[in-house]
Parts: structure tokens; sequence; C-alpha cells
């Protein structure tokens, strides 16, 4: 079995999307509880009716160091129309404990008072850029003109204080020096390491630029330019697109989702004409269909390979319509747990007509597509207001899912929820909804397809022993290993009272995976892989790797079988993994050490923290 997102998952055949007959009713994704922040549940924040808050949302992670996930939702019409962005430290309920707010009147925040810059069209985390142990952020004003660049588009990036106030701002142009004056460059951002040379960087959002760009800017600690790379049309391997199709009016990371080491995106282009004739829009029509490409990228912020999202792949009944604006927003999780990544794809002009601003403004959908290993919509279930704790109804052009984000499991649960903004209700909102674990797919069955037995599983106790020298773990296989490697090597301790976890040293059921210890003899350090394609990949690929053991270190799951999460976290200073023992381990590691990211977005696998 082939899984498309994990701890260096491996594809060893990928195929492209075919049309499929519909198989799904569309259900309606399962939602425990929601938020609603807006004027009613926000205190101080005074919202006019064209405000637009929710137009972007971000998780920007634990800014005040308090253990809660923090947010940010902007307003592109406040600040008497030039825009703004609102920092919302939470409860743990949720619920709003404190706003900041960043506008033109913020000190340092190097924005211009003018109207219409729409200063707050995106917003991503950036987590530590300069190293001061506070998260920082990047915002986007698609519309404020640099009159040396001759382009239209900013994105401001902000190294933040605890209270969310600004300690300094570096801004960034298009690499366009004479380009069209309405790229609205910054139209959508995205964060990660995608270089992998332990720095964040942006895929910054151009959907004004011709057709649409995505812009790979490669950053240093400072917020400086490295290098830059552009995703368009044109590209090889690139989007098959449409004209003027906005490409780049969204993206977002899939993680790792081939197994080269490289963060993969996914991006939005909701002016798409998707599966409609060009002569439908020639006759006016609106040719706002959309669509959706994933690319698996290269260490250059070029494209490897390419799958497209149309109307017809997607297991919508009906398909979308002209106006649908499908794409929009788009984020991506493993909302039912097989191992798999999902997309999650806004349609903010489902069931509408035309808006107040010129767009087809409607009700909106959010849907959530339930992939295979093949990159293929095997189901598809949606969010809007005929879903319990979905979006509320209006009656109005509420915009629904033109913004959306995987907040990650704020609940506790097991299973990630999402933040969902809805810019047209007067002045604007935004809904985190806590999800439950989706029933789409088998979750418990072996490579026959047979149910497994996991009562037949003989666990064996993995240890976590620390290298004093180097400063990594090594994870054993059982008590005999343990001691010989604590013997043998003065360098190495047990500072444990227990198993790291407990995993099987034999195949008993079809669908354990086995779990590779591998040695990098540059660093002195373990990577753990998964599967035998995975490490033969790996050992191909990279030259300071050895496999030096006989077999698998243990065998674990890559789906969630009722065991625990084992997380994989990235050590941006020296480059090596450290695997936790569920959320609550991952999350005080992340807030202790601001070093380390969690960037695959998934569990690297599932074991027993009992016998």
């Amino acid at each position: 079995m082939k899984y498309l997102f994990s701890l260096f998952s491996v594809l060893t055949s990928i195929s492209m999307f075919t049309t499929v007959a519909f198989a799904s009713n569309n259900g309606n994704v399962s939602i425990k509880d929601r938020k609603i922040y807006e004027n009613a549940t926000i205190e101080g924040i005074n919202l006019k009716d064209q405000d637009r808050y929710g137009i972007a949302v971000a998780d920007i992670g634990d800014l005040n160091g308090d253990g809660i996930k923090d947010f940010a939702v902007s307003s592109i019409y406040g600040d008497n129309g030039n825009g703004e962005v609102f920092i919302h430290f939470l409860n743990s309920d949720g619920t709003i404990k404190k706003t900041a707010r960043i506008n033109s009147k913020t000190k340092n925040v190097g924005l211009k008072y003018h109207e219409a810059n729409r200063y707050g069209s995106a917003i991503v985390g950036l987590g530590d850029l300069d190293g001061d142990g506070i998260k920082d952020i990047a915002v986007g004003a698609e519309h404020e003109y640099d009159k040396k660049t001759k382009t239209r588009g900013k994105v401001y990036i902000h190294f933040l204080n605890k209270d969310g106030s600004i300690k300094e701002t570096k801004t960034l142009t298009s690499i366009e020096k004479n380009s069209d004056s309405e790229d609205f460059f910054g139209s959508a951002l995205a964060s990660a390491d995608y270089n992998h040379d332990g720095i964040r960087d942006l895929a910054i959002g151009a959907k004004g630029n011709d057709d649409g760009y995505v812009y790979m800017y490669f950053l240093n600690s400072d917020g400086s330019i490295k290098d830059t790379s552009s995703l368009t049309f044109s590209s090889k391997h690139g989007a098959r697109g449409a004209e003027d199709a906005m490409y780049g009016a969204s993206i977002a990371n899939l993680g790792d989702v081939n197994g080269d080491g490289i963060i993969d995106i996914i991006v939005g282009a909701p002016n798409d004409i998707g599966d409609k004739s060009d002569d439908e829009c020639d006759r006016g029509q609106y040719c706002q269909q959309g669509a959706v490409y994933v690319h698996l990228l290269n260490k250059d912020g070029s494209i490897k390979d390419t799958f497209s999202y149309y109307s017809g792949d997607l297991k919508i009944n009906g398909g979308l319509a002209l106006g649908d604006r499908y794409g929009l927003a788009v984020a991506s999780g493993d909302f039912n747990k097989d191992g798999i990544i999902d997309l999650v794809v806004g349609s903010p002009g489902k069931n509408g007509g035309k808006g107040t601003d010129g767009d087809k403004d409607g009700e909106g959908i959010v849907y959530i597509h339930y992939l295979n290993s093949d990159f293929d919509v095997v189901e598809t279930e949606m969010i809007d207001d005929s879903t319990p704790n979905g979006a509320r109804n209006n009656k109005g052009e509420d915009f629904y899912g033109g913004a959306v984000t995987n907040v990650g499991d704020i609940d506790g649960n097991g299973t990630d929820d999402l933040l969902v903004g809805a810019k047209g209700f007067e002045g604007g909102m935004a809904y985190l909804h806590f999800l439950n674990k989706s029933s789409v797919g088998d979750q418990n069955r072996d490579g026959s397809g047979e149910v497994c037995d996991t009562s037949k599983i003989e666990y064996t106790p993995i240890y976590r022993l620390y290298n004093t020298r180097t400063g990594f773990h090594l994870y054993t296989r059982g008590e005999e290993d343990r001691e010989k490697i604590l013997n043998r090597w003065n360098d190495f301790e047990f500072t444990d009272n227990a198993p790291a976890f407990y995993a099987s040293l034999t195949q008993t059921c079809q669908n354990l995976t086995p779990i590779y210890r591998l040695y990098n003899n540059r660093t002195g350090a373990h990577l753990y892989t998964r599967g035998d394609a995975d490490k033969e990949k790996i050992l191909n690929k990279y030259q300071d790797f050895e496999f030096t053991d006989w077999g698998p270190a243990f065998y674990a799951s890559l789906t969630d079988d009722g065991t625990t999460p084992i997380y994989r976290l990235y050590n941006t200073k020296t480059g090596v993994h450290l695997y936790t023992r569920g959320k609550a381990d991952k999350d005080k590691i992340l807030k202790k050490w601001p070093e380390f990211e969690f960037t695959d977005g998934a569990p690297a696998f599932y074991a027993r923290l009992t016998n």
C-alpha cells in the first residue's frame, strides 16, 4: 500500500486524475462544536458593514507563550479602507481572551495610510524567523502600488513581540520589475522551509499577473531574499490554466507528499473555467468555476509534477457551476486518519448571485476531498449552512469559505480543526469548527482488505536514548538493544523513566509497516523511514545515510488504529528529527524549544504507550 502524506512517504507510482462516476452523496462533515468570531463575540472590534473581516485567516502558533494556539484574521477594508489584521489570543475553549490590532497606526508596521491598499489580503505564520523565541507573521497588501518596481502589491514581514505589537518590519515586492500594475502580489501566502536550509521561506501568490503567478521567495533569517523562482502556467510541469484564471489566489502546504524531503503545495485558481468551454465564457457568463492544482516541488522551487482538480474529478453531486469560485481558499489535513493527505477547498460563490462588489458572492461551501494514494478523490464531504455546527444561515451573501486554514487539533480529540472565513455577512465573520474524525474509508484493514486482528500483535518496548555529545536521540528495539547500546557507547544516556512507546518487532498484520533506522554518517543522527521503498529511495538519494541494521527497527501502523500518534518534529538548528509521544508531548516541545517545527501536518506513525 502506498501512503500519500507521511514521514518521507513514497509513491511508487502516480497516476493522473480521471473522471469517475459520482459515488458520494456529499455528506456533511461531522462537526462537534463551533465558535463564531464577529462583532457580537469579539470585545471592542467594532466592524463596519463592508470591512470584510474574515477575508484571510491564519494559524500563527502560540504567540504569547500560554500554551494555547493563537489566530490572525484580517479585514481588508478596515482602518477606513486601508486594511488591518487582528491577532486573537485564545482561551482553551476557543473563545477570545484578548485581541491585538495591526493597522497603519501601529508602531513599526511600515504601512503608509492609503485607502484600498488591501492590507490583510493574506496572512501566514512564519514560525520564529529571527530566532528570538517569538512567532512572526507575514501579511499581504495586494493592492498597494510600488512606484519603484511598478508592481501592484506588497508583502510585510512583521517580527512580533509576545503581545502582538511589532518589533520590526521588512517588505517584499514583486521580482517582475516592469510587470502589469494589477499584479496583486500578496494575494496569497504560504510558508515552510522549501529549500531545506533551516529557514522558513514564502510562497507568494500574484493572482492578477497575466493568468496568475506563484513566487517562491527563499529567505534569510532577517527577512531578506536569498533567491527566488516562479510558478506559472508556462512553467515546465505547471498548471493547465485558462485566461485570467487568478492562479495564485490561494496557496497551502501539503507536506512532503512524494517522499523527496521537499514540502509540496496546493494552489487555487478560482477564475479558471474548469471543465467548461471557452465559448461559454465568451458569451458573457461568469468564467469562475474554479480549479485547484497540486504541485510536487523541487528544492529550487521548480515543479517536478502537477495534478489538477476540475469539476468532474471532485465527486461533487452536480459538479461545479460557473461563478462558484472553487479554489479561492485551500488547506490540507488527514481528516479520516488513513495516512493520506486530504484536500480542503473553499467555494464561496456557491449558491449565490452577483455580489455588491462585483464578484459572484454566494452563501458558500467548504469541501473536504478524501484522496487515495494515487491522488484520486474517493469521496467528498462538505460544510455549509445545512451542516450541524457548520455555517450560520444568514440568508445573504456570506462568502463562506473565502478563507480556510487547518489549525491543528485545538480540542484534543485527535482530529484537526478548521478556521473558516466568511467576509460577506455585515462586517464579516470567522468560524472555528471542531471536527470529529471522518468515517470515510476503512481504518483498520490490512493489505488484503480484511479486518486486522490487532489482538494478535505482540508489542515490544521502544526506548528513547539521548546522546550527550551530539544532542540527538536514538530509538531502540527492546531492552536487550537498549542495554547493548548503553554498555557500548558512553555518550548515550537513558533519561526517561519508561519506554517511549511500544511497537511490534514482527509484521503480525499486513497493515503494519516496517520502520527502518538509517544512520547519517555526517551528523551522527538517525532517521526513521516508512516502508521498504522509502528506505531504498533515501539510501540512493542521500549518500550520507547508511542502513546498518539487519532488518526493520520495528513495525507500526500508518493509520489511526486506536493507538497514539507519534509525531516527527524538525530541529531547524541541527537539521535532525525528534519523535514525540502524542499531542501533549508535541505541543510541550514546540512551546519550550522554538527551534523545533512541526511541518508534516500528520503523525509519522501510530504506536502504543502501554503494553
